[in-house]
């Protein structure tokens, strides 16, 4: 789990105690079963949440994440075509994992504009390389 990306927050920024309080509670408000019916499956449980809040809170917990990363060391799972992803109501893409109903890989719009390919898991710390085609706004392929 990338506890940045649970928050909502970018890897290589710096953050004060009270913005990642605030990326915390609004997590919270987003993810929290009993605040939003609309969940789509495969996005962020509370208690994940709590975990990644508990690593970044402390000057050493995020020290512990930069030297454990599991994003650095992680494995590809497998490399899964876009065109295999549920598309979901808020214009992002689902794709399930072996490891249950907590996980699942989420390609947002932003990691399309990125042109970001690899994906972690929601729940655990498997990687997937999402295969897809660029379109540039004129219509060209990359």
């Amino acid at each position: 789990m990338n506890p940045y990306a649970v928050l909502n927050l970018e890897k290589d920024e710096s953050y004060t105690d009270d913005q990642i309080k605030e990326a915390y509670r609004k997590a919270l408000l987003q993810f929290h079963p009993d605040k939003r019916k609309d969940i789509q499956p495969g996005r962020y449980s509370v208690d994940q949440i709590r975990e990644a809040f508990q690593i970044l809170a402390s000057e050493e917990g995020r020290e512990n994440f930069y030297k454990n990363s599991e994003i650095d060391r992680a494995q590809y799972y497998s490399v899964v075509d876009l065109s295999e992803f549920d598309e979901l109501e808020d214009g992002s893409y689902y794709y399930p994992c072996r490891c249950g109903e907590l996980g699942g890989y989420v390609v947002t719009e932003e990691n399309l504009e990125n042109e970001e390919s690899v994906i972690p898991c929601l729940g655990c710390s498997l990687t997937i390389q999402v295969a897809y085609e660029v379109v540039e706004t004129d219509g060209s392929q990359q």
